[in-house]
Parts: C-alpha cells; sequence; structure tokens
C-alpha cells in the first residue's frame, strides 16, 4: 500500500506546489493588464484546488491502511492539524483567490475597453492629424484591479504559509 502514499507525496509535488505559485504568476498578469491570462491562470488554479482533495484523500488512506497499527492514531495533533490547515487553505484558495482572480481580469478587461472608448472618442473628436489624450478614462477600473491584486496577494500567500506549516508537520511527525 506503499503506493497510495507515493501518490500521496507525487500529488503534493505536482498539485500543491503549482497551486501555491500559480496565483502569484496571476499577479504579473494582474500588473502587466493580461486578462486572458488572469484568466486561464483563476480556472487552473480551481482546478488544482480540487484536486487538492483528492492529494488529501491518499494521504490519510495511506495512513489508515499503511499499518493496522495507525489506525488507532487517526486523531493524533499532526494529522488533525494538517488536515483542518489544508482544508483552510482549500476554501481560501476556491472562495477567495479564484474569484478576486476572475475579478481583476474583468477589471482589466472594462479598463480596456473604456481606454478603447476614450481613445476612438478623442480621435474622432480631433481628427486625424491632432494628437488623441485619453483623459476621460475613469480610474476605477484601475483601483478595481488594484484592489483585487492586494487581495490575491494577501491571500494566496496566507495559503503558501499554509501548506508550509502542513509540509513541516508532515516531516516531524
Amino acid at each position: 500500500m506503499s503506493w497510495i502514499i507515493a501518490l500521496h507525496v507525487i500529488g503534493s509535488v505536482f498539485i500543491i506546489g503549482p497551486l501555491a505559485v500559480l496565483p502569484m504568476t496571476g499577479l504579473r498578469a494582474i500588473r502587466e493588464g493580461g486578462s486572458a491570462q488572469v484568466r486561464g491562470l483563476s480556472r487552473t488554479v480551481m482546478m488544482l484546488g480540487w484536486l487538492t482533495v483528492l492529494v488529501g484523500a491518499f494521504g490519510v488512506v495511506g495512513f489508515y491502511v499503511m499499518n493496522p497499527a495507525y489506525r488507532n492514531k487517526l486523531g493524533t495533533a499532526w494529522l488533525v492539524w494538517s488536515v483542518v490547515l489544508t482544508l483552510i487553505a482549500l476554501v481560501l484558495t476556491l472562495a477567495v483567490v479564484v474569484p478576486h482572480m476572475n475579478a481583476a481580469a474583468k477589471a482589466i478587461e472594462s479598463r480596456k475597453a473604456s481606454t478603447a472608448a476614450a481613445f476612438d472618442s478623442e480621435v474622432s473628436r480631433s481628427g486625424s492629424s491632432g494628437k488623441p489624450g485619453i483623459s476621460a478614462v475613469s480610474g476605477s477600473d484601475t483601483a478595481a484591479a488594484h484592489r483585487q491584486y492586494v487581495v490575491v496577494s494577501a491571500v494566496s500567500g496566507i495559503v503558501s504559509l499554509l501548506f508550509v506549516a502542513v509540509a513541516v508537520l508532515m516531516v516531524i511527525r
């Protein structure tokens, strides 16, 4: 049954690792104004978040079937804390990080649309020979994207720290 523990460890590396890092990549995309990239990363983070449930399940099942003597120790503190911290990280990812990444993508798209509309309006008013100015663009979309950026940054940092704590608990058990 050690293959179950192997799946747990492999899943931790290839699912939880990227789950902790991809929101940081999303921050770069938000700064650069790449709404399509932010949306794609948001979908990937959501998928990896749900796959984290499988990683945790492999860990608990592996612990349970690895040795019958361990069956009485399912309530050990390190295991309970690992499950609780993983669940908190998962809820923060799916309920806060993913929706805020989507909101940032929407704000970026709004900002691009209003910038393009202001540019077209200025060009039509000034004629083809004048230099258009884009002073009519609202800053509310930029402020909204910045707010989303701050939330994604803070919460994804907390999620990463939670996963580090779980890894430490797994190693020192």
